[in-house]
């Protein structure tokens, strides 16, 4: 009998607040129904925001530059709403300290009092073969106006994809 795979982002939403928790590997092959999710909520009036990474095993750019573009909408609205990272462990802390991601979400090692064993499941169609373009440009240019390091690292990851958008299919 085949096991069923958990899915990587778990959500519960209550009054002002959504946490998400994120299981596995979070990346650019996943990540766009969360996107869509986190955009949907700040729409909705939500704007305290939780994300626990227990379960993460890894991260990418695509996946941290959509976390970045949530929190610079929230910071936007009135109120200016907020974005916590919970539980990063190690290496996921140094990924987002290396591209200065703490300077714009607050960081702690708390984890989450939820047991999201009842929450709701951010649905996807698993890891996607074929990866959205737009979707990782504009993450990546959302890193790359955070700090000119970050400019630098991703110029030639956002200069490809931008080519690559006008160039004809």
């Amino acid at each position: 009998m085949e096991q069923k795979q958990e899915p990587v982002y778990k959500f519960h939403a209550e009054g002002d607040n959504v946490f998400t928790k994120v299981n596995g590997r979070a990346s650019y092959l996943n990540c766009a129904p969360l996107k869509e999710f986190l955009h949907s909520q700040v729409a909705a009036g939500k704007r305290s925001f939780a994300i626990d990474f227990e379960g993460c095993s890894s991260m990418d750019s695509t996946f941290l530059g959509i976390l970045v573009g949530v929190a610079l909408q929230l910071r936007k609205t009135d109120p200016p709403g907020s974005m916590a990272l919970l539980q990063l462990g190690e290496r996921n802390l140094d990924v987002v300290r290396n591209l200065g991601i703490h300077r714009l979400m607050s960081v702690d090692n708390i984890g989450s009092a939820l047991d999201f064993a009842s929450a709701k499941s951010i649905e996807s169609n698993g890891d996607t073969v074929l990866a959205d373009e737009e979707l990782i440009r504009d993450a990546h240019k959302r890193l790359a106006e955070l700090n000119e390091n970050n400019a630098r690292m991703f110029q030639d990851v956002v200069g490809f994809l931008e080519n690559n958008q006008e160039e004809p299919r």
